[in-house]
């Protein structure tokens, strides 16, 4: 448990248990039988993608999956001089109703809530085990949470921070006194592995919170969400949604329009004029945030975003080249590490900028 603030490009404060996994390992760490592998080609990674445990993507010249060497993902996407980008991918026999039911269990046992008395669970995801019923539903009954409302929130990487806000939302209302928020996605399972351009920045993640009502100015302080749905059609994920059934495509197979650039420049001031507004209008200077934790697309667009903010690089959390993208599993995963890693301390102000398909930021 830490008692933190947040400003939700987001701002954040007050006693947030959080827990997470990733790998396969809340620990963080890689088990043997999850050691690195190399996938040689399109056809061995798609034949052991689905096998339990962890593919591993090599990006060197020989590659003929990537096709390119490590350059390209330090220079455009992936920080530091590494020799390979991993991609966790669930294991095979774990459904996304598995992760966030580990990660809230544990929650509220940090939170000390049984869930006999949780009033709702809030998912943010895109990446469903079915449409019908929804994804919080299945965690309510995993949990024995049978007071609880129940409901998604999909706004792609977003998602977890759009969660989080209805979620603050209905409990400054009065509506309920507690809710489970959890970040989680399955996006290997609608990845196009043909696509170099798109497979090596994904990976699959999950973590929870646990928010309570409160008499002291914590939790979530305040945030500023939006969407340029003028540049929806900039990242588009063919092959999920009801416009493809009975179109001869099978489901889960999918093709993804991604393009980078006009999301990165989109995402950029999106991010940053959220950032800026939300802090203007909760009365603190960028000076003030002792942490930001953003959306983890990648590492240019978070130094644009901190720049145009004038928030310090030695302030901002960076895990994207552990774990790529992991939609809106990455800020929920981040903040985790960062209380595990010691970045946020009793009464630290955080920043919690994203941007998602749609184009939506906060």
């Amino acid at each position: 448990s830490s008692t933190v603030s947040a400003i939700s490009g987001c701002i954040f404060s007050g006693s947030v248990p959080v827990t997470q996994e990733y790998f396969g390992n809340p620990t963080g760490t890689l088990p043997e039988k999850m050691q690195p592998e190399i996938a040689l080609t399109v056809e061995d990674v798609l034949k052991r993608k689905d096998q339990p445990g962890v593919v591993l993507v090599d990006a060197r010249p020989h590659n003929e999956y990537v096709g390119d060497d490590d350059i390209w993902l330090r220079k455009g996407h992936i920080p530091g001089a590494i020799s390979f980008h991993w991609a966790r991918l669930m294991e095979a026999d774990n459904t996304h109703q598995f992760k966030p039911f580990e990660q809230a269990k544990a929650e509220l046992a940090a939170a000390g809530l049984d869930p006999a008395d949780v009033e709702l669970i809030v998912i943010g995801t895109c990446s469903f085990d079915d449409q019908v019923p929804n994804q919080a539903s299945g965690l309510q009954v995993r949990l024995g949470a049978k007071r609880a409302a129940a409901y998604d929130v999909n706004t792609a990487c977003t998602s977890f921070l759009y969660a989080l806000s209805t979620a603050n939302a209905l409990i400054r209302t009065g509506v309920v006194k507690n809710a489970v928020v959890v970040g989680g996605e399955l996006i290997s399972a609608f990845m196009d592995w043909h696509n170099r351009g798109v497979c090596v920045l994904f990976g699959d993640g999950c973590a929870a919170v646990v928010l309570e009502a409160t008499d002291k100015v914590e939790g979530l302080l305040g945030e500023k969400l939006g969407c340029d749905s003028d540049a929806r059609d900039t990242l588009v994920v063919k092959g999920m949604g009801g416009r493809y059934v009975n179109q001869g495509r099978p489901y889960g197979e999918t093709s993804w329009i991604f393009e980078g650039p006009e999301i990165f420049k989109r995402a950029v001031l999106g991010m940053s004029g959220a950032c800026a507004e939300v802090l203007a209008t909760q009365g603190y200077k960028v000076d003030d945030v002792d942490v930001v934790i953003p959306h983890q697309a990648n590492l240019r667009i978070m130094d644009a975003v901190a720049k145009r903010v004038g928030a310090p690089a030695e302030r901002m959390f960076v895990n994207v080249h552990k774990y790529g993208n992991m939609s809106a599993a990455t800020v929920a995963v981040a903040l985790v590490e960062a209380i595990e890693e010691g970045w946020v301390k009793p009464n630290s102000l955080l920043l919690l900028p994203g941007f998602g398909a749609g184009l939506t930021w906060c």
